[in-house]
């Protein structure tokens, strides 16, 4: 089970809980801390699949803020969200880790991940390159990473995308705060966020659960209908993906 850290876990409006409460709403942009923290060992799951329907995992529910297990804090990002179009009132930790994702790239080696990351050049515009790659959280027992993030950049303009892909586990779905989801994209619960820094560049973030994948995507000097097309790009071959 993988560890989503702060980065994300206050990014999507979606509460862990279990025995050890670990709180892990991360319907705040791309928080510092959400790949490292997504798996404790002794939370308890909320729900498992069946022993007579083991494919029937579950790796989301959706509650309401009065159901979810931080309330205050999920009213609070909620006013804010209404307010100000995000949930921290700014912008938080967005582009932090690209410098460092792109030594990494360069110089550090590619690693094992538990699942098949996404192949987000066939969907991302053709002008945009992978710049920065970085494993996030701590490798299991085989040495393979939960959690990859990803740098793409247009080397014209001002514009990057990073995009951070977690795995999920059934072993502790995660509550999704519907109040939180503020848009929809192909049928697909979303929250998506809209900063604009000191100089006018407008970010946007998004934080997207499909199927047994948490997406944290923060985009700078990109056209919003770029973004909505790279989700529903990302959800069609999610669908392609599992069918196949």
């Amino acid at each position: 089970m993988q560890k989503i850290s702060k980065k994300h876990k206050l990014a999507a409006g979606v509460v862990l809980t279990g025995a050890a409460l670990l709180a892990l709403t991360y319907w705040r942009s791309a928080n510092k801390e959400i790949v490292e923290k997504v798996v404790a060992s002794d939370i308890t799951p909320i729900q498992k699949a069946s022993a007579t329907t083991p494919d029937a995992a579950i790796y989301v529910r959706d509650v309401s803020i009065e159901q979810s297990s931080n309330k205050i804090q999920a009213a609070q990002q909620l006013k804010s969200l209404q307010r100000y179009g995000n949930t921290t009132q700014g912008l938080g930790v967005q582009f932090k880790q690209a410098t460092h994702a792109k030594m990494n790239y360069r110089f550090g080696q590619k690693k094992p991940t538990t699942f098949a990351p996404v192949a987000f050049g066939a969907i991302l515009p053709k002008q945009f390159v992978l710049t920065g790659r970085q494993y996030e959280g701590k490798p299991n027992a085989t040495g393979a990473y939960g959690s990859l993030y990803r740098l793409f950049e247009y080397p014209e303009t001002k514009a990057r995308i990073e995009i951070f892909e977690t795995q999920l586990s059934a072993d502790a779905p995660f509550e999704r705060v519907i109040e939180l989801q503020n848009d929809q994209i192909a049928d697909t619960p979303v929250l998506l966020e809209q900063f604009t820094d000191k100089k006018g560049l407008v970010y946007y973030s998004v934080a997207i659960i499909i199927a047994d994948k948490f997406y944290q995507i923060n985009t700078k000097a990109v056209e919003k209908q770029v973004v909505i097309e790279l989700l529903e790009k990302l959800i069609v071959l999610s669908k392609q993906t599992k069918q196949n």
